[in-house]
């Protein structure tokens, strides 16, 4: 598996890119913590003072110890430990930062590039994040279904999971709530999907199975400002393209209030359909957004997510502002005779982790040997981690859905059939409950057959809304209602917080 998907990033890589941008977020086992003192810096996720960066760590005598930031001594007895994370230093690291057992970097790539995503203030939601085991730790491998903040929201996604190792004939993941908010989690299943070699397999937001034979990079990536951007969307290697909000700059469009980006890649001749990977990210800005609008209603929110979990009005209007406003699905227009011409939709992922989706789109009337395609995401909301294409056939998959079992936390509770099935009954993971480890059988590989892992999670997330201002309807009425009244609102925000 991990052959093949090197591959993939050999594919959708045309240079080595700042090939050290995506330091892997992992956590120390408790058979680790032999190795704490080879890192300059560990951090610690406790019940009762949260997270904290500790320099010259180790572990003695059953305690944590070391220096905090400002050089006083620390010591923690390791029985309080939720979690340890660690990261080795790297020359173009300018900053480590932390939140909830998570730290990422940001490294200066001008050009409006971004890299990986910044760790958030407490402020901050997200859904579940579900880690992998490599057979020596839990790397972070998805954070699925973002969006989904009410019952009537619920939605399963299908994500590539590239560091499973199979140990003692069984896949390990870990399943953690790590913000002030209750998960609903209602299916959690692995599919093993062996294929031939050479192959990768990739989903579309629907579930549908794609193979990737021979992806092809973008030739060109010019952004609104006619700056060659190509390296940061060429490559999946943590290093984005971000659509950044410049409050004095040029108003390229609609006011200033969006970006946009040309690709352009090769088309054989005769190709009538193409597969675009892309890795499309929602920002940490985006996402602090969406909890503000619903936040407008104050205490009648609740009245509001209930007309919208019973399929009432309210769904309908808030489905077509998500489809409207292009703040967390955006199109993908595609350069015909006759003009841009919409031919998909990419799912904003993340902000913590997300992973790349394929979009098949028809290019019949595509005359030529370009193909060009165009994105025009709302500024501050979007950044990319990679695009390509692929025309090869759709080859023979051999599909498994695996149930975890078992799937306990810490007090040995068991969710197994919680997660079994898609059917409205959920693991319920309130704040600061124990991570849950899910143990997935592997199948036998067939001889002559690689495999692919995907993660199948459905579900949704409440995170804790501020429910005590008086609701103003009136305002969000016209933020569904009138376009780009969302994202103005919004960026005037970030404007007064910049002055």
């Amino acid at each position: 598996m991990r052959g093949k998907t090197a591959k993939l990033m050999a594919g959708l890589t045309i240079a080595a890119f700042l090939a050290a941008c995506e330091p892997k977020p992992v956590r120390i086992s408790p058979m680790e913590t032999g190795t704490i003192g080879r890192h300059p810096h560990v951090f610690v996720r406790t019940a009762d003072v949260g997270s904290l960066k500790i320099r010259k760590a180790k572990m003695e005598a059953g305690r944590l110890t070391g220096l905090d930031d400002a050089g006083n001594p620390v010591a923690i007895e390791a029985s309080a430990i939720r979690s340890l994370t660690a990261l080795a230093a790297k020359a173009d690291i300018l900053m480590l930062s932390l939140y909830a057992g998570l730290f990422l970097v940001e490294i200066a790539l001008g050009i409006g590039a971004a890299t990986a995503p910044a760790p958030p203030p407490v402020a901050y939601d997200s859904c579940p994040f579900l880690y992998s085991f490599d057979g020596a730790r839990y790397i972070l491998e998805a954070e699925p279904y973002g969006g989904a903040m009410t019952r009537g929201l619920t939605r399963t996604e299908w994500i590539p999971m590239e560091h499973p190792a199979s140990v003692g004939g069984e896949y390990r993941l870990r399943m953690t709530n790590e913000f002030q908010e209750t998960e609903h989690v209602d299916e959690i299943k692995l599919l093993a999907v062996d294929h031939a070699p050479g192959l990768s397999v990739i989903s579309d937001a629907s579930g549908r199975l794609y193979t990737i034979a021979a992806p092809v990079a973008p030739v060109s990536a010019v952004d609104d400002l006619g700056r060659d951007i190509l390296e940061p969307p060429a490559a999946r290697d943590g290093c984005f393209w971000e659509a950044a909000f410049d409050p004095v700059g040029p108003c390229p469009e609609k006011g200033g209030a969006r970006r946009s980006v040309v690709l352009e890649f090769p088309k054989p001749a005769g190709a009538t359909s193409v597969k675009l990977i892309a890795d499309a990210w929602t920002t940490k800005e985006g996402s602090l957004a969406a909890k503000e609008y619903l936040e407008i209603m104050g205490s009648g929110l609740d009245v509001f997510f209930a007309e919208v979990d019973s399929g009432g009005p309210a769904l309908l209007k808030l489905l077509n502002w998500y489809s409207r406003e292009e703040l967390y699905l955006l199109r993908v227009r595609v350069e015909t005779p006759a003009g841009w011409s919409p031919r998909a939709i990419l799912y904003g992922g993340g902000p913590f982790m997300a992973k790349p989706k394929a979009y098949l789109l028809d290019v019949r009337d595509i005359p030529g040997d370009v193909l060009r395609l165009r994105l025009d995401p709302p500024a501050g909301f979007w950044r990319f981690d990679g695009f390509s294409v692929d025309y090869s056939a759709d080859q023979p998959l051999d599909v498994r859905e695996i149930t975890p079992s078992p799937a306990r936390d810490g007090e040995s509770r068991g969710f197994e059939a919680e997660l079994a099935a898609a059917d409205g009954v959920c693991l319920v993971m309130p704040a600061g409950h124990p991570d849950v480890d899910l143990r997935f059988a592997a199948p036998i590989l067939r001889p002559g057959m690689e495999r692919s892992l995907l993660l199948k999670a459905g579900g949704w997330y409440a995170p804790h809304f501020n429910r005590e201002g008086e609701p103003r309807p009136d305002l969000f009425e016209r933020i569904l209602a009138e376009p780009d009244a969302a994202l103005r609102m919004t960026q005037d925000g970030w404007r007064r917080r910049k002055d």
